[in-house]
């Protein structure tokens, strides 16, 4: 999996993902953790510029970034 900062783009092998804007924060900040659990009101406060963010809204994204990463998406884990 390749990630490019400056022009917000994923790509896995040779395919580019179709990534939102909001799906490339959050997928960053993931990364910049290192592997730490973020709460769900720490991605909000890194990742909430101009748009309001809810918890509900942070899941909804997870879940499609779990889903356009195939079998990557595995790597990104919920803890209760």
């Amino acid at each position: 999996m390749e990630i490019d900062f400056d022009s917000y783009k994923v790509k896995i092998g040779e395919n580019n993902l179709e990534i939102t804007v909001m799906e490339f924060n959050i997928l960053k900040e993931l990364l910049k953790a290192d592997g730490k659990p973020l709460s769900r009101e720490s991605l909000i406060q890194r990742i909430n510029g101009s748009t309001s963010v809810t918890e509900r809204t942070i899941d909804v994204h997870i879940c499609a970034i779990r889903k356009k990463l195939n079998t990557h998406g595995k790597t990104i884990e919920t803890i209760r």
